[in-house]
């Protein structure tokens, strides 16, 4: 209730009772005004639980999906249509495109973020990167291309090592420094 953001992930609601006490946190959320960001999580769960996911994602204040994830929702070949129609009840949406960037989708607009330079070694935890990333951003106020931007570069450092997270807060900062 004190919260200023609530970010799940679409896992929660595959079964289980894990998904009673998710829909009861993000309602308690939603009534004291926290704002609710949704991760899409994995093509599976689009396939197998959409009719349990969709509903909360097109509840929530920001979607983040991958290009898989948003053919799957959208039914086309074209993920950015997946980003349009997400956009029309979600008030942001961020279309991770991997090597290719992002597509943040808010206010009626859609703006292209380049992907920060990286050279790949390991995709574990990419994705959530980018997410914590767009968050860190924006609970600090900044608008989502800004958030976008520091998302790339957190989801970047990810791909570069090992593992699914930059270990090292001073690292992660200096990182991030000039966008902040």
């Amino acid at each position: 209730a004190r919260a200023d953001l609530f970010h799940f992930t679409a896992y929660l609601f595959t079964g289980g009772p894990i998904g009673e006490v998710a829909d009861e946190a993000i309602a308690l959320a939603r009534e004291h005004g926290t704002r609710t960001s949704f991760d899409v999580a994995d093509p599976w769960v689009i396939g197998a639980f959409r009719e349990r996911v969709e509903p909360i994602a097109l509840g929530s204040d920001v979607v983040f999906l991958n290009e898989e994830e948003a053919r799957l929702w959208s039914g086309s070949d074209d993920p950015r249509l997946a980003s349009e129609q997400l956009s029309q009840t979600v008030p942001i949406v961020a279309l991770k495109l991997g090597a290719r960037g992002s597509v943040v989708t808010w206010e009626g607009r859609s703006v292209e973020v380049p992907a920060a330079p990286a050279t790949c070694v390991d995709t574990t935890g990419a994705g959530d990167a980018f997410a914590g990333g767009f968050l860190f951003g924006l609970d600090r106020g900044y608008d989502p291309e800004r958030c976008a931007q520091i998302a790339s570069r957190m989801g970047a450092a990810t791909v570069s090592r090992i593992g699914a997270v930059v270990r090292d807060p001073s690292e992660a900062r200096a990182l991030v420094a000039d966008l902040l």
